[in-house]
């Protein structure tokens, strides 16, 4: 009789915690899906991969808000003469679900030759983003997007976070039922730099903080991803834009972020040229570039990326 009972112990135990782990996860995606911005790009980025006219892309664009701000794809594409997708995330996905995209693109794109990545400065100081994580790997490829070698305790634990999934079920319903996309991204709010909406930086505004355990640990994971790809397609890893006093102001933290890309990012090409404008250019963030903007943080990233990359032909680089 007892050993019956450890029987189904044994069984029971274990499948309900498996039952609990997916229910959770089928409430987040739900939230995601319906609620949040983070649900809507990840799906109208994952549209995109899957569209056939769409087959032939040879360069895309992964990242944050930042990068989804700035990179006008039409316009990229006929600098560079490579078809171009902008499949930015936002900030709350980070590295793990943009290479969620990127293994998703490679599958899509037989002639892909550039991932580029492009996240704001800000984002290497935070913690592992497992809300968009998590949703990303669900939604968008059905499997959790969480590496070999990285420590499983410490994904779980971060994975299995209540207070998640109660943030997720009270937080307020998102804003893009009627704002939706615009210029091939999430459409910027009211309030912005660039219409006195928000009020001009202090002067004395910088980047602060250290490089977190979290940051290095994707960055690791994705230069091992790009090591497997060498050959294949080329990664490129450049900061985000921002204001330029705020980037002139954080000298220390960008040469952080200079040794620590160098020092973890064998496989992936770090751009070193960090775009900065007044804020008068930019959007609803100090990071967005105001729309009206987007074509020359879009021709600033050209200028910075043509020499680097791969299969640009000899015209795209007289041309401009």
């Amino acid at each position: 009789m007892k050993s019956v009972l450890k029987r189904l112990v044994a069984i029971f135990f274990p499948s309900m915690v498996c039952i609990i782990f997916v229910a959770m996860a089928i409430v987040y995606d739900e939230y995601t899906n319906v609620h949040s911005d983070n649900g809507s790009i990840i799906s109208y980025q994952t549209q995109k991969i899957t569209r056939p006219e769409n087959a032939n892309t040879q360069t895309i664009f992964l990242g944050d808000s930042s990068c989804g701000n700035s990179i006008d794809a039409e316009l990229f594409t006929r600098l560079s003469q490579q078809a171009t997708q902008n499949l930015c995330l936002t900030g709350s996905f980070g590295i793990a679900s943009n290479m969620n995209l990127m293994r998703r693109a490679i599958k899509s794109y037989p002639n892909l030759k550039n991932a580029v990545f492009v996240t704001t400065p800000d984002m290497w100081t935070k913690s592992f983003p497992n809300e968009g994580n998590f949703s990303s790997g669900i939604q968008a490829l059905g499997y959790v997007p969480y590496f070999d070698r990285m420590d499983l305790g410490y994904v779980l634990q971060r994975l299995l976070n209540l207070k998640i999934f109660w943030r997720a079920l009270n937080a307020p319903k998102s804003s893009l039922g009627t704002s939706g996309m615009e210029y091939d991204y999430l459409k910027q709010g009211p309030k912005r730099f660039s219409n006195g909406g928000l009020p001009a930086p202090t002067p004395n505004l910088k980047h602060i903080g250290k490089i977190s355990r979290d940051r290095v640990a994707e960055l690791k994971a994705l230069n091992r991803l790009c090591c497997e790809l060498k050959g294949q397609v080329k990664c490129l890893l450049m900061p985000g834009p921002g204001i330029d006093t705020v980037v002139n102001n954080s000298y220390d933290f960008i040469n952080h972020l200079r040794k620590t890309f160098k020092q973890h990012g064998s496989c992936v090409v770090f751009v070193d040229r960090f775009l900065s404008y007044p804020h008068e250019y930019m959007g609803d963030n100090s990071d967005h570039v105001d729309p009206a903007w987007k074509a020359q943080s879009t021709e600033d990233y050209f200028k910075s990326l043509k020499l680097l990359l791969a299969g640009t032909s000899e015209n795209s680089l007289n041309g401009f």
